[in-house]
């Protein structure tokens, strides 16, 4: 049995060359990615040591994605996304962590780290703060990357590479606009008042010159998108009631719901979105300059547990201010070595502002000053947080051979980080009634890592590295890795890949303390996944397919639990092994490309909004030159937990409650899109695309509203919607490419 697989394998490649032989393996040779980001060298995508999906500027444009979170869900082999209509979240191979706000996986742009130093966020939707039109591509490495990358590389990382002067022309704008219809109770498009819509307008520009005998070249982005969304219907919970523990009175939840009491009805104007940014890229020789502004503002129609003291329909805020900047010097000092100087600085600030008709619902144990009527005062509640880390990085990469098989690549990254916090309270007329969480850190952190690659022949490399990170607040990691590639006598790949990465606690998770609800444990130690993995991919022509099985096993994963009734503390509690296995199938027939990926995993332990199966499928028709390119696309996810399927409440002797059978779970959800493509003759440089959207279900697994645990009264659970329905236009212009 096992030389009929090569036999089969053999007689498949010689059957797909017979029709044009020698055209499609050239075609195929020429169609191989080639990635960057797992080894911090320029690499075919299946020798990487890692599975690495690679989405290019044409693939973004073409099938029309309009952000990196619907990238990941239509193209990536193993990760996926969720939009609970607040931070979008992301997991790989079965793994997602509600609620972590992305610092599970890290996201680098151009070399430099965007997960902030407070939180660890990263933002996957319009929040990236990346104009479209200036990435050049992206590269999703699944799995552990710590080796390289130190903290937050847990799940994956994400690389976003922008384009250089020559591929941008002179400028280039591109518009665009979508139509979005209002939904009832059931999740349904409506033909009624309560239309949304987004709008984007970027523009690109590239500049090359020659100053004092060195190249010098420029590269602009700027980018404002907008978003309103559509009117939404949620389900009226009665009957909530609050004391201050003398006195019970109905809940008031602002002035939007039915009435003292209840939550839920039409939101009008509380979804919203308002991003500008802006990248600026100069290079002169071997330095060059990276600045990057952004600034993220939103509010959400409904809360999960994290706001759920929000009044219901209030124009809520939420603000993420981002300055990034990086100065790098790169030289090739000898035939075999060269060298990276790097000096970065970064400044994030969180703003946070919440409405409440109810004191009580802050979580606060102070009182009201005396002669204040909760019943009768709205509340305000804002978040002030923020990080400032800068540092310098050198890094080596020494040729041993001088003709690229013994490559060594060393490096250590000095960095300095603090973080703040603060919470205040008080009356919409700005009276002062509490300051809580108050915290300022200041932090170091060491790093230095080695990785030797090794061609020992033409058919077998080798791929081994580490990494040591030391810092002040924590004991010293070590993260290894190693891999091997094999090339088997029939041209397919053989790949085994060992990684580790860990994730430091954040500010957050340490030193957050609210008086009667949340006390702080800066005692909590780094979590920590080790991963192995086998793989086999085959080319055929211009044909492809992958198989990989792997186990990953977490350790020390950091949650918020009760510790005693009604206080919580975030503690290193929980484990979890995860198995499973991915496949992969791509290609082109002629003006037909396709490309299907499909991932199952079983945890050992359940995870709320984490699918134990997701996949994705696309083909595109292109109708000629000068013609346009229609695309279908699809991804499906299986069914999932609720956000709240672990919550219990209890009856009036204290028995505990759950959901009712059936109700702390949803089942797969399944997106759909089409999309038209192409250039306008008439016009040089000009090009439109239409794109058509929609959720087939009505509801995402979060859940929304007050009743985050069942009741006596209230035994299913409120979920958030899906926006299910949009319309897209886009129009672009280049000028001088």
């Amino acid at each position: 049995m096992t030389r009929r697989v090569p036999l089969l394998l053999l007689c498949f490649a010689a059957l797909a060359r017979a029709a044009d032989p020698g055209l499609d393996d050239l075609q195929g040779l020429l169609d191989t990615p080639v990635v960057s980001s797992a080894s911090l060298t320029h690499e075919r995508a299946d020798d990487a040591p890692a599975t690495v999906t690679l989405i290019t500027a044409d693939q973004l444009k073409r099938l029309g994605l309009r952000s990196l979170h619907e990238a990941i869900n239509f193209l990536s082999v193993g990760m996926f996304a969720q939009d609970p209509l607040h931070a979008v979240e992301v997991g790989s191979r079965g793994v997602l962590l509600s609620g972590d706000f992305g610092n599970h996986v890290l996201v680098v742009v151009d070399g430099h780290t965007f997960n902030e130093a407070w939180n660890g966020t990263a933002y996957f939707e319009q929040g990236l703060g990346i104009p479209l039109e200036l990435i050049d591509h992206v590269e999703l490495i699944v799995g552990p990357g710590s080796v390289l990358y130190g903290s937050s590389a847990m799940l994956g990382v994400i690389n976003v590479v922008t384009k250089r002067a020559k591929d941008l022309g002179r400028v280039q704008l591109t518009l665009e606009g979508s139509l979005l219809p209002p939904q009832g109770v059931d999740g349904a498009p409506q033909l009624r008042a309560g239309f949304g819509g987004t709008g984007r307008l970027s523009m690109v520009t590239g500049w090359e010159a020659t100053v004092a005998g060195r190249p010098l070249e420029l590269t602009l982005g700027l980018e404002y998108f907008a978003h309103r969304g559509q009117s939404l219907t949620y389900p009226v919970q009665t009957g909530l009631t609050e004391t201050d523990g003398t006195t019970t009175w109905p809940q008031r939840w602002g002035a939007r719901v039915p009435g003292p009491g209840t939550w839920g009805g039409v939101t009008t104007d509380s979804w919203w979105t308002q991003v500008p940014s802006g990248v600026l890229q100069v290079r002169w020789g071997d330095f060059s300059l990276w600045l990057r502004g952004a600034l993220y503002s939103r509010g959400t129609p409904a809360y999960d547990t994290f706001g759920a003291g929000a009044d219901f329909d209030a124009r809520n805020l939420e603000t993420d201010r981002w300055l990034n900047a990086e100065v790098r010097w790169q030289h090739r000092i000898a035939d075999r070595v060269t060298l990276l100087a790097r000096a970065y600085v970064d400044r994030y600030d969180y703003f946070a502002s919440y409405e409440s008709s109810s004191w009580l619902r802050f979580g606060s144990a102070t009182p009201l000053p005396e002669g204040l009527d909760a019943t009768d005062l709205t509340f305000r509640q804002e978040i002030r947080a923020g990080a400032r880390w800068g540092g310098v990085e050198l890094q080596s990469t020494i040729d041993w051979l001088n003709d690229g098989r013994f490559p060594l690549l060393a490096g250590v990254d000095a960095r300095l980080r603090g973080f703040h916090d603060a919470t205040v309270s008080d009356t919409l007329d700005g009276q002062r009634l509490s300051t809580d969480n108050v915290y300022q850190v200041q932090e170091w952190q060491v790093a230095g890592y080695l990785q030797q690659r090794a061609r020992l022949h033409r058919t077998l490399q080798l791929n081994v590295g580490a990494r040591l990170d030391t810092q002040s607040a924590f004991t010293a990691r070590l993260s290894p890795r190693a891999a091997a590639v094999w090339t088997t006598p029939w041209d397919a790949r053989l790949k085994l890949v060992f990684s580790t990465a860990f994730r430091t606690p954040s500010g957050y998770e340490r030193f957050a303390q609210y008086e009667g609800f949340q006390q702080r444990n800066p005692a909590l130690h780094p979590e920590s996944v080790m991963t192995g993995e086998l793989g086999y991919e085959q080319r055929i022509g211009r044909h492809r397919f992958a198989v990989i099985g792997f186990v990953s096993r977490f350790s020390d994963l950091i949650r918020l639990r009760e510790i005693d009734t009604g206080l919580y503390e975030y503690q290193n509690h929980d484990q979890l092994l995860n198995v499973g296995g991915q496949g992969l199938i791509e290609g082109a027939l002629g003006p037909l490309s396709y490309a299907a990926s499909l991932t199952g995993a079983v945890n050992d332990q359940a995870l709320t909004a984490s699918p134990g199966w997701f996949g994705n499928a696309r083909v595109t028709w292109n109708f000629g030159d000068g013609k346009p390119r229609a695309s279908l696309l699809t991804n499906v996810s299986g069914a999932r937990l609720v956000s709240t399927a672990e919550a219990t409440g209890a009856d009036a002797d204290g028995n505990p409650l759950t959901w009712a059978p059936g109700k702390n779970q949803i089942g797969a959800q399944v997106e759909l899109r089409a999309v038209v493509e192409g250039d306008v003759k008439q016009v040089p440089g000009l090009w439109v695309r239409g794109v058509v959207g929609a959720q087939l279900m009505p509801f995402s697994p979060y859940v929304v509203g007050p009743n985050q645990a069942p009741t006596p009264e209230v035994n299913e659970p409120t979920l958030s919607p899906n926006s299910r329905l949009f319309v897209l236009l886009s129009v672009g212009w280049t000028l001088g490419k």
